[in-house]
């Protein structure tokens, strides 16, 4: 990393030593949504697919129970499957516009 007097530093320092001046650390580059998507695991949980949706327990249960939104069952646990979810909330923002 460098001051912009052109002195090197380290990442630690917070100002420089030669020029006296704030070192402004870099700051980082915002994901895609692709690669955020990309990161997801397959098939979510319950409490992941809250999450992804930003909506409470009770909001997804209620969805679960008109039919709403596609889901899965393995053994006795609600699963969602992550691609069904984007694209489930994809239709969503479609029908809202």
């Amino acid at each position: 990393m460098k001051c912009k007097c052109g002195t090197e530093l380290a990442e630690s320092i917070k100002f420089c030593p030669e020029c006296g001046k704030k070192v402004e650390k870099p700051k980082p580059i915002p994901q895609s949504a692709e690669t955020v998507i990309m990161q997801l695991q397959p098939l979510l949980t319950f409490n992941e697919a809250t999450k992804l949706l930003r909506i409470c327990r009770n909001t997804l249960y209620s969805l679960i129970e008109k039919g709403e939104i596609p889901f899965v069952v393995i053994g006795n646990r609600k699963k969602f499957l992550t691609k069904e979810l984007l694209e489930w909330v994809a239709s969503k923002q479609t029908t809202a516009s």
